[in-house]
């Protein structure tokens, strides 16, 4: 015999599923401005200061300035990658 009261079941994967889509929901607007905001960031994290750093840094030979520049552009990937990682955790983006 089965108890036909009895609610059903949940796993709680199931709620944990339900958790992050109600918190990935975000409007178009929110979507867009944060596209934005990242092209921007990142466009000038990943162009303009290795770009920098190799015009206006005179002290080093070539192949210092670009192992530089290199140094720069790597640890700004990493640091954009890890913030996106995080934004994305909280719901943000």
């Amino acid at each position: 015999m089965s108890d036909e009261s009895a609610p059903p079941a949940t796993s709680s994967a199931a709620v944990t599923q339900n958790s992050v889509d109600r918190s990935a929901r975000i409007g178009w607007g929110r979507a867009v401005l944060a596209t934005v905001t990242i092209a921007v960031a990142a466009t000038i994290m990943l162009v303009y200061v290795p770009n920098a750093v190799l015009t206006r840094v005179h002290g080093f030979s070539r192949s210092g300035r670009v192992t530089i520049a290199t140094v720069v552009f790597s640890v700004d990937f990493i640091a954009i990658s890890i913030l996106l990682r995080r934004l994305q955790r909280r719901g943000a983006i």
